[in-house]
């Protein structure tokens, strides 16, 4: 058993020495950390609607490694996400740029918060430390602004068929990128059955206004939420 330091993905050489006799033996680039020269990364999922300034993207930009056949996944590589325009990234803890890990699966996701009006381009980019140049995707997310606008954060959310469970609510009300507090927000069930906690509630200092929604026994299908903002 050997632990992997930590150090840049790519090929490694590996000695094994007897500390009894000195007896050695050198395995010479038998190793892969993360991900190695001829593996790819490609987007899986990065279209999106324009987004107020201040609210987050409706779907999270999805992207996977997999070595050179493109299908076999490559987990433990190395992932630099980086935002422009004055996006911020969920991976990222709030930030704009970040190194991560892809899964086992060989996947990665961030979701995007827009900080600006017009396009803010979102970029992956495999094990820059590592190669040069490096492979990297980029996914477009635009910004827009006006008087009113809400914002719904986290707006898909998969549960397993049968769950029960309370879905955390969270919605923003912006005045052209600023946040409005004293407004209300209201939520509403749609489409399936479920139970908002807080049916109308107010916005804070920041704009938000959080509510719950309790799913008890999920059946095979979805729950459409609507929701409604109005200044007061």
């Amino acid at each position: 058993m050997v632990s992997a330091p930590s150090i840049a993905d790519g090929t490694q050489s590996l000695t094994i020495t007897d500390p009894a006799n000195g007896a050695a033996v050198s395995l010479i680039n038998m190793l892969t950390l993360g991900a190695g020269p001829n593996d790819m990364i490609r987007l899986t999922q990065s279209i999106n609607p324009s987004v107020p300034v201040g609210g987050e993207a409706a779907s999270a930009i999805r992207v996977a490694v997999t070595s050179a056949d493109g299908s076999t996944p490559v987990g433990g590589a190395t992932v630099q996400w980086s935002a422009s325009n004055g996006a911020t990234l969920t991976a990222c803890k709030g930030a704009s740029s970040c190194f991560v890990f892809s899964d086992e699966s060989g996947k990665l996701e961030t979701r995007v918060d827009v900080g600006a009006i017009g396009g803010s381009t979102i970029t992956a980019t495999l094990a820059p430390a590592s190669y040069s140049p490096p492979k990297s995707v980029q996914a477009t997310v635009s910004g827009t602004s006006s008087a009113t606008d809400l914002a719904i954060f986290t707006p898909k959310v998969w549960v397993a068929k049968g769950t029960t469970v309370d879905v955390p609510l969270t919605a923003r009300l912006l005045s052209n990128g600023i946040p409005v507090s004293g407004g209300t927000i209201n939520f509403q069930v749609l489409l399936g059955s479920g139970v908002v906690t807080s049916p109308s509630v107010g916005t804070d200092a920041t704009g938000y206004a959080r509510s719950t929604l309790h799913v008890s026994n999920l059946s095979f299908g979805c729950s459409g939420l609507r929701v409604r903002g109005a200044c007061q």
